[in-house]
């Protein structure tokens, strides 16, 4: 889309001149024995990358055969909901990127800003996805091509999504993130995981996660 276009030539332009600022890679070994933020958020990305693959594999097939699998579309849709934005994306938009705002980071036509517009693109994208599946268990077979489409889409937004996140934006943040903010994150990170689905849910959605099959 354009939005999307827009966006991501915003982001190129920053990142590049970032990288040109501060060419050291991400999660250097000078502080290997803090845990940070990012290494709480990148692990939960190695666990939605195993959905989204796995989606992006429902989409091929619903493209080629028509047929569609209810149960577990609808359970990718739940953990898009749940796991990815009310949990994921709630330590980003609640703790991490207001930390990094204040440290400096722009929002405003900013790396922050990208992500939290690629955020709301991702919404509009599961909501594509539940309107589809659910008129397809209404027994709107047509909306078919619609769930691939939607489910393609999201699939293309979040791996580039994160593939930024985990390169750039969280490079960035360990330039500017002291150890008492990589601790205090860490700290708020759990009390947000509490709050938004639960710890006994999040431990289940991973679980879920890992033994997916795509």
């Amino acid at each position: 889309s354009h939005k999307w276009t827009f966006m991501s030539t915003i982001w190129h332009d920053f990142s590049r001149k970032s990288t040109a600022r501060n060419p050291s890679r991400p999660h250097t070994r000078q502080r290997e024995h803090i845990m940070r933020a990012a290494d709480v958020l990148v692990n939960e990305h190695e666990v939605i990358m195993n959905v989204i693959d796995a989606a992006r594999n429902e989409a091929v097939r619903i493209s080629a055969t028509g047929k569609v699998n209810t149960k577990r579309i609808r359970k990718m849709t739940e953990f898009f909901r749940d796991f990815v934005d009310a949990c994921h994306h709630g330590k980003e938009e609640q703790d991490y990127f207001p930390r990094l705002e204040a440290r400096g980071i722009p929002r405003v036509m900013g790396p922050i800003g990208c992500m939290l517009t690629e955020h709301g693109i991702g919404r509009d994208e599961v909501r594509g996805i539940a309107r589809a599946l659910d008129a397809i268990e209404q027994g709107d077979s047509g909306a078919a091509p619609e769930l691939a489409r939607h489910l393609q889409a999201y699939a293309e937004l979040l791996t580039a999504h994160i593939q930024k996140e985990n390169e750039i934006l969280f490079m960035m943040g360990d330039n500017v993130l002291t150890d008492e903010d990589q601790a205090d994150l860490v700290h708020n990170f759990n009390i947000t995981e509490e709050e938004s689905i639960g710890h006994d849910k999040y431990k289940r959605y991973r679980t879920w996660a890992k033994q997916l099959d795509s």
